[in-house]
C-alpha cells in the first residue's frame, strides 16, 4: 500500500453541526477536492483531482494520535464522522481507522460518502466497520447521473448502483441514503419516482431528503420549491429540517483563524455563525470577517439571502 506523506495537523475538523447527526467531529483522510464525482451542487466547489485509485494520503498513527486530542471533549459530540474535503473511501486503510477509532471512543462512526465505489469488494468490507454508512443517490439513469454527479470516467450508473445494492445486502448496521433535489432536474416529469423506485429497491433505514443549503459548484443550481420537499419529506417519512442548525462551533486549534479556515476547507460557513464562532472566543468578530474577506485563498460567496466563506477552487 503507498503512503503519501505524513498528517498535517488539520485532519479533524469542527466540532460542526450537521442536519442529519447533530454535533459532528469529523475526521478527513483526504486531500482537499480529491474525489470521484463532481457534483454540480457540491458546496466544495468543483473537484480538482478526479480519480478512483485509493491511496493511505496520511498515517494512520497521525491521524489516530490528532483523535486522541479530543477525548477530553467527548460531552461536545455526538458522531465522530469520516467525511470531509474528498470521497473518503479513497483512503485504503478505511477499515482500520474505523476500527482504531473504536478503541478511543464511545461514540458512533458514521461514514458519509458518494457511495461511487462499493463496486469493490475492498470497500464494501471497510465500510462494515462502520456504525452508520450514508451513501448519496441523487440519480436513476447514466444520464442524470453524468448530469448531477459528473462521476469519474469508468463509473457508470449501473456499476455504482449495483455496488450500493451488494453492500446494502451484506451490511448490518444502519443504511442511510441522502439525496440531493436539484431544481429543474429532480422535480420534472416522472423523475422522482425513477429516483424512488431505486431507493425503495435499496430498502434505507432512513432516507434524508436535501436541496441545496450552501453555495453549490454550479451556479445555474437552485433548491427545489419547499413544497415539492415536503412532499418527499412526508414520502420517505424522514427530516422536516433542511437549514444548517444553530449550534456552537468548537476547535482544538487555539489560533481562531486557523480553526475557521480549518472548517471552511471542508464546510463553507454562513457568516453569523463565524460571528457567533468568534464571540465564544471573545475575540472581535469584525476584525475575523475582514480578514477571511481579504484572504486571496477564501471565496465570499452570498447565496439565498446569507454570506458564505469557503475556500477557493482553484482552476483545473
Amino acid at each position: 500500500m503507498k503512503q503519501m506523506g505524513s498528517v498535517s495537523m488539520n485532519n479533524i475538523f469542527g466540532i460542526v453541526p450537521s442536519r442529519r447527526l447533530g454535533r459532528s467531529l469529523g475526521v478527513s483522510t483526504i486531500p482537499i477536492s480529491t474525489c470521484s464525482y463532481s457534483c454540480v451542487y457540491c458546496q466544495l466547489g468543483r473537484t480538482r483531482n478526479m480519480t478512483i485509485r485509493r491511496h493511505n494520503f496520511f498515517k494512520i498513527d497521525d491521524l489516530v494520535m490528532q483523535l486522541k486530542g479530543y477525548q477530553d471533549k467527548k460531552d461536545k459530540f455526538d458522531v465522530i464522522t469520516l467525511v470531509g474535503e474528498g470521497e473518503p473511501t479513497l483512503y485504503e486503510q478505511t477499515g482500520e481507522l474505523i476500527k482504531r477509532i473504536k478503541q478511543l471512543f464511545d461514540k458512533p462512526i458514521a461514514l458519509i460518502t458518494n457511495g461511487s465505489l462499493f463496486f469493490l469488494e475492498e470497500v464494501r468490507q471497510d465500510c462494515m466497520h462502520a456504525d452508520i454508512v450514508m451513501p448519496t443517490l441523487d440519480a436513476w439513469d447514466d444520464d442524470s447521473f453524468k448530469t448531477l454527479n459528473r462521476p469519474f470516467k469508468t463509473i457508470t450508473f449501473e456499476k455504482m448502483y449495483n455496488g450500493l445494492v451488494d453492500f446494502r445486502g451484506e451490511y448490518k448496521g444502519d443504511f442511510y441514503l441522502e439525496i440531493m433535489c436539484v431544481k429543474g432536474i429532480t422535480d420534472q416529469g416522472n423523475n422522482m419516482a425513477l429516483l424512488t423506485e431505486k431507493i425503495n429497491k435499496l430498502n434505507p433505514d432512513k432516507v434524508f431528503v436535501n436541496t441545496p443549503v450552501r453555495p453549490p459548484a454550479e451556479k445555474w443550481v437552485e433548491r427545489c420549491t419547499k413544497e415539492f420537499i415536503e412532499k418527499l419529506q412526508k414520502q420517505f417519512k424522514t427530516n422536516t429540517d433542511l437549514e444548517i442548525p444553530d449550534t456552537n462551533l468548537y476547535s482544538h486549534n487555539l489560533d481562531l483563524y486557523q480553526a475557521i479556515i480549518e472548517i471552511i476547507k471542508r464546510h463553507p460557513l454562513d457568516q453569523s455563525s463565524i460571528e457567533k464562532f468568534c464571540k465564544n472566543r471573545e475575540e472581535d468578530p469584525e476584525q475575523m470577517i475582514k480578514r477571511l474577506s481579504e484572504d486571496k485563498n477564501v471565496e465570499r460567496i452570498k447565496y439565498e439571502n446569507k454570506v458564505f466563506y469557503r475556500i477557493k477552487s482553484k482552476k483545473r
